[in-house]
């Protein structure tokens, strides 16, 4: 593989936006990508943004591809799989799927033979550089190719690779749909603070700011989660007071459940 393959960004939605962004901020050349979609109005955003090479049609984008990132709706994998087996196999493309339940194995029977393929699973805040993405690879896929797309989603964000496919299930339930948890949370905080009197504009900032902070006060420090909390919680203080009332509502163990009911919807997703 080249330094700067060529890649084709099947599906030119908010994934796709987002990854090219990061890999042309960090240098990478505009006229070594592609995007498709059927929609000319999302391709031609993406033109005026970045001047890359945009098509309708995924076989144009593919016949110059040395890699194919699949980032669009699961429900459509099997079908464009279906479409670019000759031209993949021919240019023995590496494959990125992004696509939420779609496995390794699903793709492979769709192309037909053995492919190299990695298994994304991106969270939203890669829009803002801040995401993190789960990745797996099949036995098909060498180090350069492990390296390259490493590169792809450090530009986004930071990675973690694992072994088995099926913990992209896990890292679904835990970062992928995460973002929304905290937001949810977020969302409960600014309402008690309306509730209590401040103003809508104050509220959100005491809101977006306090979660800014615990998170970048957790990301620097090398004490554990708890450990951070009980040295804001002394006893007989405020926040031990809030604290007792989220015990109260087993707070933790709604948290858990939703992850877990989150990873039953992951799996259920990948036997399909």
């Amino acid at each position: 593989m080249t330094d700067r393959p060529v890649i084709a960004f099947i599906g030119a939605g908010n994934m796709a936006f987002s990854l090219i962004t990061g890999l042309i901020q960090q240098g990478y050349p505009a006229n070594r990508l592609w995007a498709t979609n059927p929609s000319i109005a999302k391709l031609h955003r993406l033109q005026k943004h970045w001047g890359l090479h945009i098509s309708t049609d995924n076989m144009e984008a593919a016949t110059q591809a040395d890699v194919i990132a699949l980032t669009i709706k699961p429900s459509v994998v099997t079908r464009v799989c279906h479409e670019l087996s000759e031209t993949l196999k021919q240019r023995n493309c590496l494959i990125i799927s992004s696509a939420v339940g779609v496995t390794t194995e699903t793709m492979q029977k769709a192309l037909g033979y053995q492919h190299p393929i990695v298994r994304a699973m991106p969270n939203t805040p890669v829009a803002v550089g801040a995401g993190v993405t789960g990745l797996y690879a099949n036995l098909h896929v060498n180090e350069p190719e492990k390296e390259f797309t490493e590169s792809l989603f450090r530009s986004v964000g930071t990675v973690q690779w694992v072994l088995h496919e099926r913990d992209l299930n896990v890292i679904t339930a835990i970062s992928g749909s995460g973002p929304a948890y905290f937001l949810y949370f977020m969302e409960a905080l600014e309402e008690a603070a309306l509730s209590q009197g401040l103003s809508k504009d104050v509220a959100h900032l005491l809101t977006v700011q306090t979660a800014l902070g615990a998170a970048k006060l957790a990301l620097t420090s090398e004490q554990t989660f708890s450990e951070l909390r009980e040295k804001i919680s002394p006893p007989n203080g405020t926040t031990e007071a809030a604290m007792k009332v989220m015990e109260y509502g087993r707070i933790t163990d709604t948290i858990v459940d939703a992850a877990k009911a989150a990873y039953a919807r992951a799996e259920a997703l990948s036997k399909a």
